[in-house]
């Protein structure tokens, strides 16, 4: 049989388009009021699950005689708690009932968690299903984050396999153990479909390696998480899973979202919707030009930070109203809003401006030493000059530091750089 036709149509999950469950209510007894007494149950809203894939009655459905009728999960998990509830986060939420994070419980899981950047990780659990989930491996992460123990030497280990594919070692303690699934031709039909995200890749490529999850168990998808030694792909992090025999498969992608916020007042509102990105995994920091994505402000300033988003790219620039666009989604197929429709208001200077399309690079050749962490290092690098950070340096001596600028000095010359020291006062 042939793998179903793929489709164009992307899902886009998070916190905030999670399913939850109302808590229930005892109508047999009654309150201080006589009315209906809530009974509170934390573990209904707090497993992290963000959508079930299935053969009916699913989130995500696939019309496939493999496929289980809920086959298999993904969920977010963490050790970070929720954010406090602020003065004006449960109105931003719009007292919406949330999902929360999950916690983790096996030690890989926790392990994982420990050593996630984010300190967030994405979990896969099969939900018993009768024809197998298979998940694209990482090898090197699996042994990167893994707990090793006395049991298992941590070698890959390859198989012939059954009829089914599965190749699991139900003896292994951990996941450095791995037996790989032999997959079938609709299966890796499959996968060349969505390794470059429909776009036709070469089926002279290597088929990535597969492992199939064992009933009723969980795998953390470490891609999603973990930033691989071994990839090189400009893509941003995915990671593809099979459900069944015949080829049913989905592409998870992690979808960057970094926010820099500027002038935004009062304080107790930043906060609040600093709070309200955990609900659609978000980020927030000073702007990074390889991981920013949105710079949030009120009204159009040729400040340094806008000036940076430019030159980084042309980041979007948006206000607060886009952030309760993302967390007003309710569904997975709820549209993405639009950066374009939601401008800050007013105009400033860099209206005007040609835009080649591209990152800025009117300071590349030039290191930019910087005295403090304010605007100016993000400022050059966003023009392609490479950052010192001067305030970095070891201070235990004025030996010490003298030998440390010599070395750069030294290393500016041999790269054949041009050295400027900005003498920032403060962080204006």
């Amino acid at each position: 049989n042939s793998p179903p036709t793929p489709s164009n149509d992307s899902l886009h999950a998070c916190l905030a388009t999670a399913a939850t469950v109302e808590p229930k209510v005892d109508s047999a007894s009654g309150g201080e009021e006589g009315g209906p007494v809530v009974i509170p149950d934390d573990t209904l809203n707090a497993s992290g699950e963000l959508f079930v894939v299935g053969r009916k009655n699913a989130a995500v459905t696939i019309d496939d005689k493999c496929v289980s009728r809920k086959h298999a999960s993904i969920h977010l998990l963490s050790k970070t708690p929720p954010p406090s509830t602020t003065s004006s986060l449960p109105e931003i939420l719009h007292g919406r009932l949330i999902m929360e994070y999950g916690t983790p419980s096996t030690p890989e899981e926790i392990a994982a968690c420990d050593s996630s950047p984010s300190g967030v990780i994405c979990v896969l659990r099969d939900l018993g299903s009768k024809f197998g989930t298979f998940v694209q491996v990482d090898e090197d992460l699996i042994n990167a984050t893994t707990p090793r123990t006395s049991n298992t030497d941590g070698a890959p280990k390859e198989g012939s396999g059954d009829e089914t594919g599965d190749e699991t070692d139900d003896e292994g303690v951990n996941n450095t153990s791995i037996n790989y699934a032999t997959l079938s031709d609709g299966q890796v039909q499959a996968v060349r479909l969505l390794r470059d995200n429909n776009k036709g890749s070469s089926s002279s490529l290597a088929t990535p390696k597969f492992q199939k999850v064992k009933p009723n168990k969980s795998v953390t998808l470490l891609p999603l998480s973990h930033s691989s030694t071994t990839t090189t792909s400009s893509s941003p992090p995915h990671i593809i899973i099979l459900f069944g025999a015949v080829g049913s498969a989905i592409r998870l992608t992690l979808l960057p979202l970094q926010f820099t916020f500027s002038s935004i007042t009062p304080k107790s509102t930043l906060q609040s919707y600093i709070d309200s990105l955990h609900y659609i995994g978000a980020s927030h920091n000073q702007w990074d030009v390889n991981q920013s994505t949105h710079l949030v402000a009120l009204e159009k300033k040729a400040n340094a930070k806008a000036i940076t988003a430019w030159a980084s790219g042309r980041k979007s620039v948006v206000t607060l109203e886009y952030i309760d666009g993302l967390l007003g989604r309710k569904e997975l197929g709820d549209v993405l809003p639009r950066e374009e429709d939601y401008p800050p208001k007013g105009t400033s200077q860099l209206d005007s401006l040609s835009y080649s399309g591209d990152h800025s690079r009117a300071l590349q050749g030039y290191c930019i030493a910087v005295m403090m962490e304010d605007d100016n290092g993000p400022l050059a690098q966003s023009a392609g000059a490479k950052i010192l950070k001067v305030y970095n340096a070891p201070d235990s001596s004025q030996a010490d530091f003298d030998n440390w600028w010599n070395a750069q000095q030294q290393n500016a010359i041999d790269a054949k750089m041009v050295l400027v020291l900005v003498d920032s006062k403060s962080s204006k």
